[in-house]
């Protein structure tokens, strides 16, 4: 990982026995707010790795042979957009 210049340190209780901690290139303030978007921002990017891992392993992406770099991107954005339209429809559904 390169050397990079780090402005803020976010100490993260209440999500587990541990304490959370998240370094991060953008300023922290002092106050809670400036802090909980750091959090927000961390805990969003979180669940669309989860997303997209999600996908990659039920649909098996991997097992695709596609050659050209376009037509796995174009793949791969109509597969999440069948997923995200899936979960919602569903969601209003139960």
């Amino acid at each position: 990982m390169p050397l990079r210049e780090y402005s803020g340190l976010v100490v993260v209780r209440g999500f587990g026995a541990e304490p959370r901690l998240i370094l991060t290139n953008e300023p922290v303030g002092h106050s809670r707010t400036s802090a909980w978007l750091i959090v927000e921002a961390y805990r969003t990017r979180w669940r669309v790795e989860k997303i997209i891992r999600f996908i990659q392993q039920n649909y098996r992406l991997e097992d695709l042979r596609v050659l050209d770099y376009p037509l796995l991107r174009n793949l791969m954005a109509l597969v999440l957009a069948a997923d995200v339209f899936s979960a919602v429809w569903l969601g209003k559904s139960l």
